[in-house]
């Protein structure tokens, strides 16, 4: 795959979902932050990584640009939302990383979640020092994040 082709394709899906922005103030554009990013609207950072013996720059980032095809995002999205609420209920309650519970709570989070979390969209798209593929999903929602609040708030 040339250069030119693999650019044009992450200006493409840059031009497609360019519209999910549009909450966001004039001249921010927050690529960094997984979680939320307004009241209404929850951003997961997805990382696609290319395949290990993938030679050179063009050939990694075609690599991790073809497993982008076939990756489920809104699946990655509802399970950084459920490390945000896991994280969020672990430090509300003083709690260390190593609570026994912690995968029970996240396999009955990620089933709640799947079920009040809608579609999302892609917000932008580019490529890390390690030519992973970085992906910028949001899910927008009115009130979205005093729903998922008092999600975390009746966890026990």
């Amino acid at each position: 795959m040339k250069r030119g082709f693999a650019s044009f394709c992450v200006l493409t899906l840059l031009a497609a979902y360019a519209g999910s922005c549009s909450f966001q103030r004039k001249g921010e554009f927050n690529i960094k932050t997984s979680g939320f990013i307004s009241a209404d609207c929850y951003q997961a950072i997805l990382k696609i990584e290319p395949d290990e013996n993938a030679p050179g720059l063009v050939a990694k980032r075609e690599s991790a640009y073809l497993k982008s095809k076939t990756a489920d995002f809104r699946k990655m999205a509802v399970e950084s939302l459920a490390d945000y609420c896991l994280k969020r209920w672990l430090h509300t309650k003083g709690l260390g990383q190593g609570n026994t519970r912690i995968e029970a709570h996240r396999a009955r989070l990620t089933g709640e979640l799947n079920g009040i979390v809608g579609k999302g969209s892609i917000a932008f798209v580019y490529y890390d020092e390690k030519n992973s593929l970085v992906i910028g999903y949001r899910i927008t929602r009115n009130g979205f994040k005093k729903q998922i609040d008092a999600l975390i708030g009746a966890m026990e």
